[in-house]
Formats: structure tokens, sequence, C-alpha cells
């Protein structure tokens, strides 16, 4: 996956993060082809966000990469809290 976000979209992508922050302590970031999905869960599993943002939000947006010719997950997991 590779994407750029160039201008306003940097601080409309911070601040999906920080709503994120504010449900669950991990968010995942999923490359896909229709666009960046940014989910998080609760502890209890009771809430549930995603943000996906379309590849037109950014001014570069690659989802392909070798792992996923290969139908692997490329999924990555960020910590929220510390």
């Amino acid at each position: 996956m590779r994407c750029v976000i160039e201008g306003n979209g940097v601080k409309v992508f911070g601040k999906a993060i920080h709503a994120l922050s504010r449900i669950g302590e991990e968010m995942w970031l999923d490359p896909l082809e229709k666009g960046l999905a940014v989910r998080t869960v609760n502890k209890a599993h009771s809430a549930y966000a995603c943000f996906l943002f379309s590849p037109l939000f950014f001014q570069h947006y690659t989802s392909t990469s070798d792992q996923l010719q290969d139908n692997k997950s490329a999924k990555c997991k960020v910590s929220l809290k510390v």
C-alpha cells in the first residue's frame, strides 16, 4: 500500500484518528481497492467504528502489492493508547 495525503486531508485524517481513539485502544488500517478502511472496536466489543477514505481523498493511492496478489491480507494494527 502506498498513499499520500496533502493539505486539508491531513487535518481530516487526524480528526478521524482522534474520533477512533475515543472508542477503542487499537486501530486497523485495511488497504482496499475501494479505499483505505480505518477501523476500531472497544474492549467490550459493543462499539465499532470505521472510516473509509476513497482513493480520491489521497493525492496518490495504491492498494495493490505483492502480498495482496498472493491473496494474503495486508492489514496493519496500531495501538492508540499508551
